[in-house]
């Protein structure tokens, strides 16, 4: 980084949205947690911060002009569209997050759904989970709770060191999150144009694992995807779901194709070279492309 970055937090527990404001700041300024140019502080006291100090989730201010990214002030510091608030890392997002995500407003977006927001609920208390299913599943809050030491291990050495472990941790998760969205858009692009080229559009053929689970949510004419499995040399012939959301396929396999697998698949599809077709009958292989081909084209005719 060109100059010294400095950042005060709050002492104390941490949480999800002070650790990964902390990420975001360091991604913006190309640095990590290991920087010996890197000024971090944990302190609720705010008498002798510098004035070019990044202040987040503590202050009771919100002032991206002097760098101050606190929510907990009365009233808050605004919510999104869809009604989830802000804590200090939606903040720092919102100042940040599209200049790291390489000035893309897709993939601002996608983050700030995917990654941001659920943290932002889970801190100010929302339940974001509206499922009737009582689970509890991994998250980066749960996670977060691991890298602060136990009673058994608890000092203030052993919490600072938990600390920088847990930004290290988050700042690797969201780069590679970014990188891979960023990977996802290119090859989605790409899967986009052989649509458009395309004499069928119910089938989708691609020469590549591209991204196109997307690209077929917007395409409700695309009922089948086929692609090389290029770890076993075969070719997969995948049944789009009806919404990206959903398990259900816009076109399952036959019935009769069912979990069956090599001579038997082969002797009731009429393909020399299927191999598999799974039970669920959303997804079949076989050895060639011409075969997958053959298999999408039967099961379009059921």
């Amino acid at each position: 980084m060109d100059t010294n970055l400095s950042i005060q937090t709050h002492s104390g527990r941490f949480h999800t949205d002070d650790v990964t404001a902390v990420v975001i700041l360091l991604l913006a300024h190309k640095t990590t947690i290991h920087d010996s140019k890197l000024s971090l502080v944990r302190s609720r006291d705010l008498s002798s911060i510098q004035e070019n100090t990044y202040v987040v989730d503590v202050g009771g201010v919100y002032d991206p002009e002097k760098r101050i990214f606190d929510h907990h002030q009365k009233g808050g510091t605004g919510m999104r569209e869809s009604g989830i608030p802000y804590s200090s890392a939606g903040l720092v997002w919102k100042e940040f997050g599209l200049s790291i995500s390489d000035n893309n407003p897709d993939i601002y977006e996608r983050i700030d759904t995917e990654f941001i927001t659920p943290i932002d609920a889970h801190d100010n208390g929302i339940d974001w989970n509206k499922s009737d299913v009582v689970f509890n599943p991994l998250t980066l809050q749960s996670v977060m709770v691991d890298f602060i030491p136990s009673w058994k291990h608890y000092s203030e050495e052993n919490l600072l060191q938990g600390f920088k472990d847990a930004v290290a941790y988050t700042y690797t998760i969201l780069q590679n999150r970014i990188l891979h969205l960023l990977d996802e858009v290119e090859g989605e692009a790409l899967v986009e144009e052989i649509h458009t080229q395309s004499d069928r559009k119910e089938i989708l053929v691609l020469d590549k694992k591209y991204p196109w689970h997307r690209v077929c949510d917007r395409h409700k004419e695309i009922l089948f995807v086929i692609s090389p499995d290029f770890s076993t040399g075969n070719w997969t012939l995948h049944s789009v779901r009806k919404d990206i959301h959903s398990f259900e396929s816009r076109c399952a396999l036959p019935e009769e194709w069912a979990g069956k697998r090599d001579k038997k698949l082969q002797e009731v599809t009429g393909v020399a070279d299927a191999v598999f077709v799974h039970n669920k009958r959303f997804i079949a292989v076989a050895e060639s492309k011409e075969g997958v081909l053959a298999l999408a084209h039967k099961a379009l005719q059921q």
